[in-house]
């Protein structure tokens, strides 16, 4: 690195006339030049023509003297770049740390989050499945039902087909006893109009 240039010396602190040393400068008796006002030549208004009056403001600052070229100038500051270097290689290294440090507990986090997001993964999957179950349990019970209920719609249909076909029998039979109980009658009341005409 280049050399430090040395600290400027403090600016030194002017001290202001007191008062009564003003009242005794006014008392004193004037110059030539301040009797006859003046030289001519000389510009009022140029601040180089009075070189005694300071200069407002702070001095200057000195120009900074280059550091000596000696071996034990360059030896110092050999030794205090190489000092330099390795605190910023100190400082490098720490950084380094805390960012690892940094990385570090951020992983550590993610995988605390990561690992509570797969155990509720699992509890949502493990409910969908028990879920399933049932729903496939219900669903094979919805059909043993329905198989169940056609087989006794089947059944009840077979048992109308059967009373009807017995119904139909039963109605040709009441014809058959009707038709008999007709002719029987019609036998009767003729047999009794025989008798009463004595045809018989």
């Amino acid at each position: 690195p280049p050399p430090t240039p040395p600290t400027p010396p403090p600016t030194p602190n002017i001290a202001r006339t007191p008062p009564e040393e003003e009242e005794k400068n006014k008392a004193l008796p004037k110059d030539d030049d301040e009797m006859n006002g003046g030289d001519d030549d000389e510009n009022p208004n140029d601040s180089s023509s009075d070189r005694s009056a300071p200069l407002p403001g702070p001095p200057p600052n000195p120009r900074p003297k280059s550091p000596p070229n000696t071996p034990a100038a360059r030896d110092r500051w050999a030794r205090l770049r190489l000092s330099l270097t390795e605190a910023l290689h100190h400082e490098s290294l720490e950084l380094e740390l805390v960012n690892a440090r940094l990385t570090f507990e951020q992983t550590k986090s993610d995988a605390v989050r990561s690992d509570r997001l797969q155990k509720s993964l699992r509890r949502d999957v493990e409910r969908l499945m028990v879920d399933n179950a049932r729903m496939a349990r219900e669903e094979i019970e919805s059909k043993r039902r329905a198989e169940t209920i056609r087989g006794e719609r089947d059944a009840l249909r077979t048992v109308i087909h059967k009373l009807l076909g017995e119904n139909a029998e039963l109605a040709g039979r009441l014809d058959d006893i009707r038709a008999q109980r007709d002719g029987a009658r019609r036998e009767r009341r003729r047999r009794m109009a025989l008798t009463e005409s004595g045809e018989v």
